[in-house]
């Protein structure tokens, strides 16, 4: 399905609870994830992590359609992702057609995050 894409990524092995990006960083790239969890959260004054999402081999996320991210993501556990920049993936887009609808199914998961948990420090659902 990405196959097109595999040129202009460039792939991380995080390990467990590791930032993959913050809150407030440039939402300049988006993910793939290959093998391994990643959860979607807010730290919270009082340290508590709230977690909006988690995305799971295959799933797509970071693709907001703004400066700045609102959530950070963290490997639940060792994790693989593909990296992609934006940059690049527009160029992509506009060089070959279809390359936007072929992403699309890798993405149908990510919405606003609605589905809201409240989880501890250590990353346990309460």
């Amino acid at each position: 399905m990405l196959l097109g894409f595999d040129r202009i990524g460039s792939r991380r092995s995080l390990a467990r609870n590791e930032k993959i990006f913050a809150d407030g960083d440039p939402a300049d790239c988006w993910y793939k994830v290959i093998s391994g969890t990643v959860r979607l959260c807010k730290l919270l004054a009082d340290g508590r992590r709230q977690v909006a999402e988690f995305y799971f081999s295959g799933d797509c996320f970071g693709l907001e359609n703004m400066a700045e991210r609102l959530f950070s993501a963290e490997a639940v556990s060792g994790v693989i992702v593909m990296r992609y920049p934006r940059r690049a993936t527009e160029q992509a887009d506009r060089r070959e057609p279809g390359a936007a609808a072929r992403r699309l199914p890798c993405f149908l998961g990510e919405t606003a995050p609605l589905n809201r948990q409240s989880a501890s420090p250590e990353g346990n659902v309460r």
